[in-house]
């Protein structure tokens, strides 16, 4: 049996600049329909409402780490209200903001 008669075996991407995602990511973001593809509207929104919570940010990323289905982020805030507060007070300030998705949060 060669390698290319099972469809499951692990091989190797071959190097292309033509794909945007990695084939996982992108496969998911097929699967779960238009809207995945068409953008990281999710991240975005799930942005936005950390800005409001915490205008005076100096960075605040958010990035989906469940391969492009929005349902889990991780959250990188930096911000002067977290300062001499533990890690847990910090996450506890993150988690009173109403968004509904699992969250891998760096404060």
């Amino acid at each position: 049996m060669s390698k290319w008669d099972d469809p499951w075996s692990a091989q190797p991407l071959p190097e292309s600049n033509s794909l945007a995602f990695p084939l996982p990511q992108l496969l998911s973001r097929l699967w779960n329909g238009p809207q995945a593809v068409s953008g990281n509207t999710t991240e975005k929104k799930v942005k936005e409402i950390l800005q409001q919570q915490f205008p005076r940010a100096k960075t605040i990323d958010v990035v989906d780490i469940s391969g492009g289905c929005g349902a889990m982020f991780e959250i990188i805030i930096e911000t002067a209200e977290f300062k001499g507060l533990s890690m847990v007070k910090q996450h506890r300030m993150i988690n009173e903001v109403k968004i509904r998705h699992s969250l891998s949060e760096l404060t």
